[in-house]
């Protein structure tokens, strides 16, 4: 896991129009109503409506399962095509794992250097029970990050070292 400071703001593209994050999540109705009330009239809004819905139907598909990519087909096209014909390089979608409390991110690798600063990485081990993963434990945390984020340098975690105040929390 790894933790992220947001450098600048960033306008991302966001997926939120499908039936379920309306139903879960209030920031994605409330969004929703935001950008429509944007739009010019009527007909621009009920086709920029049905279009949103569609393609975040895709990108919150609960039907993948192992070896099964090539169900997000149409999603990967649509961000490709939203990266390669308009200024946006990063794409927000609702979690379906998290019944859509929480956001996925998708951003390009210019705008992770851009706008992100990695703070700190550490490695959790996890039990999976029903089908479910529960934190267990921090094992490792990385004291050294490398050049360019690129080559941590690990050490077993040991709570007391990284308590508020420290160096990891």
């Amino acid at each position: 896991m790894s933790r992220w400071r947001i450098m600048a703001e960033i306008e991302v593209v966001e997926m939120i129009f499908g039936k379920d994050a309306q139903e879960n999540s209030e920031y994605a109705r409330t969004s929703v109503t935001s950008q429509m009330s944007k739009l010019p009239n009527d007909e621009t809004r009920k086709f920029c409506y049905e279009q949103g819905e569609f393609f975040s139907e895709e990108f919150a598909r609960k039907d993948v399962g192992d070896n099964q990519s090539y169900k997000y087909k149409i999603s990967s096209a649509y961000a490709n095509y939203i990266w390669d014909r308009t200024a946006f390089k990063d794409i927000t979608y609702p979690s379906v794992q998290s019944i859509y409390r929480g956001q996925n991110v998708a951003l390009l690798p210019e705008l992770v250097d851009k706008y992100l600063k990695l703070e700190s990485v550490a490695v959790f081990k996890f039990e999976r029970k029903d089908g479910k993963n529960f934190p267990v434990d921090c094992t490792k945390i990385a004291t050294d990050l490398g050049e360019e984020n690129m080559n941590f340098t690990y050490t077993d975690y040991v709570e007391a070292d990284y308590l508020p105040g420290g160096k990891f929390y």
